[in-house]
């Protein structure tokens, strides 16, 4: 398995507008089993704040600008999303921190499984410790 990576998805462009697509497998190298969006998001606002033990996530950020700070076995990067054709991939025991940089965005998240509190890291010393 690979760390964290930004994905420029494919788009199609013609007088009605532009569609840009993400398939799996092809883009994401998992499977979608959730999809979760969150919006109303204030500028300067935090997310995140944790890792996941088994989950895969691929980010994007539909409408907005989002910077993202992101802890792995990999190392540590910065990603900004200010695309709706950029996504990242963020494979399991990746801590990341999302900043909000414009009020009006809007951030879509694919998850390769179900809601399960139990695969969540939420303490930071717990996380180094994992990927120590």
């Amino acid at each position: 398995m690979s760390g964290p990576a930004l994905i420029t998805l494919p788009e199609f462009r013609d007088e009605r507008g532009a569609l840009a697509f993400a398939e799996t497998p092809g883009h994401f190298p998992f499977e979608v089993r959730r999809v979760f969006f969150m919006y109303e998001l204030p500028e300067g606002g935090h997310r995140g704040g944790h890792a996941h033990r088994t989950c895969h996530q691929g980010i994007l950020c539909l409408h907005g600008s989002l910077d993202l700070s992101v802890i792995s076995p990999w190392g540590r990067a910065s990603f900004t999303l200010d695309s709706p054709r950029l996504a990242l991939h963020l494979p399991p025991l990746s801590w990341v921190d999302i900043t909000v940089r414009r009020p009006d965005s809007v951030c879509l998240v694919l998850a390769s499984h179900a809601y399960d509190p139990a695969d969540y890291v939420n303490d930071r010393g717990e996380f180094d410790a994992l990927i120590a």
